[in-house]
């Protein structure tokens, strides 16, 4: 009868071991996909920023004002006449 209570001891502390282990592989598994979640949502909060910034520097970039100051800079000469000539529909050029 000593044996068999030794025996479902034994059986007991084995259960409780694989219990344990199982238990710290799944709980490793999750805090590190949550660290991986972590760092996703940190790659996309600063993809945001940058694109923000990005959108930011265009709008300035295209701005009326940006295209004049660069062509001055640039010493472009203000256009303050411009002609145009009429292609006859013979071209080659003519839309169709």
């Amino acid at each position: 009868m000593t044996n068999i209570i030794k025996n479902k001891n034994i059986l007991l502390i084995i259960v409780a071991g694989i219990f344990l282990f199982t238990y710290t592989l799944i709980a490793a598994n999750m805090v590190r996909g949550e660290y991986a979640v972590d760092d996703l949502r940190s790659d996309i909060k600063n993809a945001q920023k940058e694109s923000n910034e990005l959108q930011l520097k265009l709008s300035e970039v295209s701005s009326l004002d940006f295209v004049l100051e660069e062509s001055a800079r640039l010493s472009y000469e203000e256009i303050n006449h411009a002609s145009y000539i009429k292609k006859p529909s013979i071209s080659p050029f003519a839309s169709r």
